[in-house]
């Protein structure tokens, strides 16, 4: 399969983490970890891409990622830098959740990692 596509040619993103959640059961899940999303740029453009419950929103920011970083540092968001795994295992399908899409993108294919929690330990290791 030929790989193209502006996600393909990047190899460092940002992982955020956040306790907003409008879905209730959510609120199960660890504090400040209740959703999570990915994005990456350049020191002039910034492109987010949320997974939300019910579609996936693609953001285009003309404002550097780093300074996007440290915008949803100081408004309390969790963030960790990440480089693409290099994964050629063929990923088995999990319930499409905010993780489940942050996994694709950065090549996890891990089924344990199910919560953003998890998610989150398994990327500070």
């Amino acid at each position: 399969m030929r790989e193209f596509g502006i996600v393909n040619s990047v190899k460092n993103f940002y992982v955020g983490f956040s306790d907003e959640t409008t879905i209730p059961i959510l609120k199960l899940l660890k504090r400040g970890f209740r959703h999570c999303f990915i994005f990456f740029g350049d020191e002039y453009n910034t492109f987010v891409l949320d997974p939300i419950s019910n579609r996936i929103d693609l953001s285009f920011l003309p404002i550097g990622v780093e300074k996007i970083a440290e915008k949803l540092k100081q408004s309390g968001i969790i963030i960790v830098f990440v480089n693409r795994f290099e994964n050629k295992k063929i990923s088995t399908s999990g319930v499409f959740t905010c993780v489940e899409v942050v996994k694709r993108v950065l090549g996890i294919s891990k089924l344990s990692i199910i919560t953003p929690f998890r998610l989150y330990k398994f990327l500070k290791k």
